[in-house]
C-alpha cells in the first residue's frame, strides 16, 4: 500500500467534496434525462396511447445510453 504521498498525479482520487458533487449532479441530470423530459414531451404530445409510450420509452433508452457514454467519457479523463 501507498501512503498517497509517492502516487502519480494522475492515479490520484478526486476529493470527498468533489466526489459528493459529482454524484449530486450525476443524479439530477439522469432524473431530468430519463424521467422529466420525457414525461414532459410525451405529455405535450398528441397520437394514440401506443405512440406516446414508444416515444416515452425510445427517449428513456437514448437519454441512458447518452449519459453512458457522456460518464465513461468523463471517467476516462479522470473529471469524476
Amino acid at each position: 500500500m501507498t501512503n498517497g504521498h509517492d502516487v502519480p498525479e494522475h492515479h490520484k482520487a478526486i476529493s470527498w467534496p468533489r466526489a459528493l458533487g459529482s454524484g449530486l449532479a450525476i443524479v439530477i441530470v439522469g432524473f431530468l434525462a430519463v424521467v422529466y423530459l420525457p414525461d414532459m414531451i410525451v405529455g405535450q404530445s398528441s397520437g394514440t396511447r401506443d405512440q406516446r409510450v414508444y416515444l416515452a420509452a425510445g427517449l428513456s433508452v437514448v437519454a441512458v445510453i447518452v449519459l453512458a457514454w457522456v460518464l465513461r467519457r468523463l471517467q476516462s479523463r479522470r473529471l469524476i
